[in-house]
């Protein structure tokens, strides 16, 4: 498979050159500031810290509040989610619902539960790791019908739709099996459910077994990856992030740039829906991850 020779390593010019030509194509708006791993670890900061710098509200009220997410299993994630993020969220959607104002809830997400699972409380296993769900849940709990959820992963608004690998393919010019290997290393790496990768096409055969053959990870027969496996594809599709097994930041790779163009088009994505929801009138609440957080907080405070 000549296409992913060694795509893992930044050291040969035809890499470097592959890396630049995606990471070229992305262009920031005014206020994004870049984030290296460091200032979205919950074990740096106090908890209160963490949320205030990972914290926006856009000039017409939309309120925004980065977060771990719940599938690193760690307690400090955790607890951090039941003592800040979920009641500074329902105390802002409190004050906003009292002063009549619509509400939508952005769940960072594709559409991967339905309001009967909702309201059901459940949409399959591990979904107790989703606190993308759990939040939608509180918030529906205590608001029902004031308050609507939406995904934000729905690209352009239509119903079903996700922001994916055809988004990047389309708009970076690399081949579509290159872009779906680096956005399943990026999501096997964040704990995604691999039977659901399969199904939606994205991890084939082909591409396990070159992950295994070349980084030493088999995802062949699993539903979800072990700790340490799931850690050795986040760090590279993140290897600017640092943490366990990987202390310092790492240089970017095909892969990383491909999660990177990836994360800029759902950014994009969310962006644009949150000003369609203002201009008509209501407000968004998102609860994103970390980076996606701190990277927005500047880009939203102008908006």
């Amino acid at each position: 498979m000549k296409e992913y020779s060694d795509f893992n390593s930044p050291e040969t010019p035809e890499q470097e050159n592959l890396t630049k030509q995606i990471l070229d194509k992305i262009e920031r708006p005014r206020g994004w500031r870049p984030s290296e791993g460091l200032e979205t670890n919950l074990e740096d900061n106090t908890p209160e810290e963490f949320a205030e710098t990972h914290r926006a509200v856009t000039p017409k009220g939309s309120f925004v509040q980065g977060t771990p997410h719940l599938s690193d299993g760690t307690e400090e994630t955790k607890s951090y989610f039941e003592k800040q993020l979920v009641s500074q969220v329902l105390d802002y959607v409190r004050k906003a619902v009292s002063k009549g104002e619509k509400v939508t809830f952005l769940a960072e997400s594709d559409p991967r539960w339905t309001d009967e699972q909702l309201e059901k409380g459940s949409y399959g296993e591990k979904d107790e790791n989703d606190e993308q769900f759990q939040m939608a849940r509180k918030l529906k709990d205590e608001f029902g019908d004031k308050i609507e959820v939406k995904f934000w992963d729905e690209y352009g608004g239509e119903p079903g739709s996700k922001v994916d690998k055809e988004n990047v393919r389309k708009e970076t010019g690399i081949s579509v099996l290159l872009v779906r290997t680096g956005l399943v290393i990026d999501m096997a790496g964040q704990g995604e459910d691999l039977e659901g990768l399969r199904k939606d096409g994205d991890l084939t055969p082909e591409i396990e077994d070159y992950i295994e053959k070349d980084h030493g990870v088999r995802l062949q027969e699993k539903k979800f990856l072990s700790k340490e496996d799931r850690l050795k594809l986040y760090y590279m599709a993140f290897p600017k992030d640092v943490g366990e097994g990987h202390p310092e930041p790492s240089p970017d790779t095909p892969y990383s740039a491909i999660t990177t163009y990836f994360n800029y088009v759902r950014d994009r994505n969310l962006l644009e829906k949150i000003r369609r929801i203002e201009d008509a009138g209501g407000i968004a609440v998102v609860t994103p991850g970390a980076s996606h957080a701190w990277e927005l907080k500047g880009v939203l405070e102008l908006a």
